[in-house]
């Protein structure tokens, strides 16, 4: 369902939450940025902090899928997926619950339940 919010209640979740994870990522509107580069191509300090390597400046994700898992692997993490419409979007990220280091988390906001259900997500909220 649009415009009821999802991108706010996300927002305000990480900004609430973040501090206690290791490692944080909010991807705005996935979506979009999936669209605009076919593959899934994020140029953000967010990203730059959840691999913990200040060298990175952008990552294209369909590559960098072991170093993803090796990195994530050992720490708690939080991982903020907005807007997404495709399954394939998470599946380009290379990243899941599988790979993330115990109490680590990922918020997934989609306007289609049936994405959602496709993830195995623990809870939906409508």
């Amino acid at each position: 369902m649009g415009g009821i919010g999802k991108t706010t209640l996300a927002t305000a979740l990480y900004d609430r939450i973040s501090h206690q994870f290791d490692a944080c990522c909010f991807i705005d509107d996935i979506s979009k940025v999936y669209r605009n580069e076919g593959r899934l191509v994020l140029k953000s300090k967010h990203y730059i902090k959840l691999l913990a390597n200040s060298t990175f400046r952008y990552a294209i994700f369909t590559t960098k899928t072991n170093l993803i898992r090796l990195k994530l692997g050992h720490i708690r993490a939080l991982l903020v997926l907005d807007n997404v419409d495709q399954v394939e979007q998470q599946e380009k990220l290379a990243v899941s619950s599988e790979c993330l280091g115990a109490g680590s988390r990922i918020v997934i906001t989609s306007r289609d339940v049936h994405i959602l259900k496709e993830y195995e997500v623990d809870e939906i909220v409508n």
